[in-house]
């Protein structure tokens, strides 16, 4: 659809003013359409009155057979007027919301298009516009090949595919198709063109004249050389030789994922979970491109790929793989194939001005993983005999550490900790077979050896884990300070020993030994006895030593025994109180008085040795005697 630049300024008057007087009026396809004159050969503009044609018609859906109710608006468009003054003149056209029906490919698929366009093109000595089909949303490169001819006035046309083999090859290799980039522009790069070429619409309307010379059977008396120099028409020839070489664009591809859907399971070895061998069947040449999930790396090869995405052609394959904290589905956006299937259409105008474009009709492909299953371990640390620990703050749940493990391969997946009520948790861990093992335990409390099996297979499961506490003990020996012997007699003050042993302690923490002495017999304590001594455990077990002095006057006969109590702060965690230990007893003797009636001491005597010895020995002699006598008095008697 062009203009020419001659004719009088009667007739560009008369053109100006046929302008106004179609105010209103609807033209072929109308979206963004301006401008629908053509030259007539006698210099002046020729506009087709669409609005009084279509005014008469009814416009029906070549597919459904239904009513075309459009709706129409009013736009201003900038129209550069041809006088000498190269004024602008303000025209009123009335748009139509014409659309064009075709069917799509093998399917048979009906597909509403609409033509329009926003710009002339100049090129040489005439012009052409920047025509788009709109598809599916998408706008697509369209080209006139007919320049010389008017756009028709009825807004439906149908579109119907283009037969001619050349044709549509020169169209996948025009500016705006698939084939430009990886043949044409280097291409047109090595030719002497003219400035008008140069450039997005230059390559455009070079293509255009390339198009329309081959739609008129690449004869150069044809509308495609219009205002065209011989060295446009040279380099179209050029042109249209190398396009007739290239590969013919392709006309049905096929692309696909071995499935749709795949599972990750958990690789044990990789300690991550990956899914199976997702291989990308179809034609030969195809190609994706697959983003890297998020958290996510795709393996392809010996290569692993942590972000971007993955060229993957027709016979490769791939797989993901993910941490344990990738969980649930994914599914892949659509990927677009590398090829695609190109169909050309041409609108026919029925001796009008003909549209040439093609539709990319591309494959899309995507894919499903379900992530391997998790699941929540939950433990519970208690008491295997609470009659002990229970009340008592020495025993404590908080701080066990514990480790799960896998049973088949003993690789460790978390470590747990428990809190003051002896629970702990992991996350995110494999369906599978596992245990519990007790690494450092919480105090008061044995290390537990034993493994605690717990099977994962749902979302969250608990298990019980019993644990013994260590009850320490303390005994004692108590003994004369001076002697070391378990006895002493009354008198004066008397200082015993008490050598305290304790076991069942932890390391490092600090204690409280408190000690009293009692009178057995009375059982008692005795007055002002009591002891206390705090100690850092540097062992499990150990020993220290208790002193007490007391006035042992009046105490005789009596025997006093060492208790002692083992705490941790304020909590009593072992006792050894037993009044019948003699380890732990010092008998305090009575003392006796001699015949002086003074103790040594200065008490009553109680004598020595020597002085009860005699009187024995006189005794036993005078038996003797007697014994001796009786015996001869018998022998005589005889």
């Amino acid at each position: 659809m062009h203009y020419r630049k001659k004719g009088s300024l009667l007739r560009k008057g008369i053109a100006t003013f046929l302008l106004f007087m179609m105010a209103g009026s609807s033209l072929v396809f109308a979206v963004d359409t301006v401008d629908p004159a053509d030259s007539d050969g006698s210099g002046q503009i020729v506009e087709s009155s669409a609005e009084q044609d279509i005014a008469g018609e009814d416009v029906v859906n070549a597919a459904a057979g239904e009513k075309d109710e459009t709706v129409t608006e009013t736009k201003k468009v900038e129209i550069e007027a041809e006088n000498e003054g190269s004024e602008k003149v303000i025209e009123e056209i009335k748009e139509d919301e014409g659309v064009v029906i075709f069917a799509q490919g093998s399917e048979n698929t009906d597909k509403t298009v609409r033509l329009y366009y926003n710009k002339k093109v100049k090129y040489e000595k005439y012009r052409t516009h920047d025509f788009h089909v709109m598809c599916d949303g998408e706008s697509i490169v369209a080209y006139c090949i007919e320049p010389t001819k008017r756009l028709g006035k009825k807004k439906v046309r149908t579109a119907v595919p283009c037969s001619s083999k050349l044709l549509s090859k020169a169209l996948y290799y025009s500016y705006g198709n698939p084939g430009y980039d990886d043949r044409s522009a280097a291409f047109l790069n090595g030719l002497k063109l003219k400035a008008c070429y140069k450039g997005s619409t230059g390559r455009y309307a070079f293509c255009h004249v390339m198009l329309s010379y081959i739609y008129d059977g690449e004869s150069t008396q044809g509308d495609a050389f219009k205002g065209c120099s011989s060295n446009t028409k040279k380099n179209v020839k050029k042109f249209v030789t190398a396009i007739k070489s290239w590969p013919d664009p392709p006309d049905e591809t096929e692309l696909a994922f071995r499935a749709k859907a795949f599972e990750a399971e958990w690789n044990e070895e990789l300690g991550m979970q990956e899914t199976p061998e997702i291989s990308v069947t179809g034609t030969e040449g195809n190609s994706i491109d697959v983003p890297v999930p998020e958290k996510v790396s795709i393996v392809k090869g010996e290569e692993i790929i942590t972000e971007g995405n993955v060229r993957m052609a027709t016979g490769e394959s791939f797989k993901l793989r993910a941490p344990e904290t990738v969980q649930g589905q994914y599914t892949s956006p659509a990927l677009t194939a590398a090829m695609t299937d190109f169909r050309p259409y041409i609108i026919k105008m029925s001796g009008k001005q003909d549209q040439l474009f093609g539709i990319n009709s591309g494959k899309t492909i995507s894919y499903t993983i379900k992530w391997a299953d998790f699941g929540r371990v939950e433990m519970i640390k208690k008491s295997s005999a609470p009659d002990i620990t229970e009340g008592n703050g020495y025993y404590s749940l908080d701080g066990a550490k514990y480790g799960l493990y896998s049973k088949a391969t003993d690789r460790k997946y978390a470590d747990l900790v428990t809190d003051a009520d002896g629970k702990a948790a992991a996350d995110n861990i494999p369906y599978g077979e596992y245990y519990l093992k007790e690494a450092e335990p919480s105090r008061g409390y044995e290390l537990d050896t034993v493994p605690h099996r717990i099977t994962v297979a749902s979302p969250a499961q608990s298990e019980t884990v019993p644990e013994k506490p260590i009850v320490p003990s303390v005994s004692t020996d108590a003994s004369v300070a001076e002697t070391g012997e378990g006895s002493a007699t009354e008198g004066g003050i008397l200082n015993i020993r008490d050598r305290v042993e304790y076991s069942g302690v932890e390391p490092g923490m600090e204690y409280r030994i408190t000690g009293r002495l009692m009178d057995k017999s009375t059982g008692r304590e005795v007055d002002e006895t009591a002891g206390e001594v705090t100690f850092k455990a540097e062992k499990s077990a150990g020993s220290l030593e208790m002193d007490y002095s007391l006035e042992s006057k009046g105490l005789g006969g009596s025997t006093v025994v060492a208790f002692e109590k083992l705490y941790y702060g304020s909590d009593l965690i072992a006792a050894h109180e037993d009044i019948n230990n003699k380890a732990q007893s010092v008998k305090i003797i009575k003392e006796d008085k001699g015949a002086s009636g003074q103790a040594a001491n200065g008490g009553p005597d109680t004598g020595d040795g020597i002085n009860l010895l005699l009187p024995a020995m006189a005794l036993l002699l005078s038996t003797f005697a007697g014994l001796v006598v009786l015996i001869k008095k018998d022998r005589s008697l005889r």
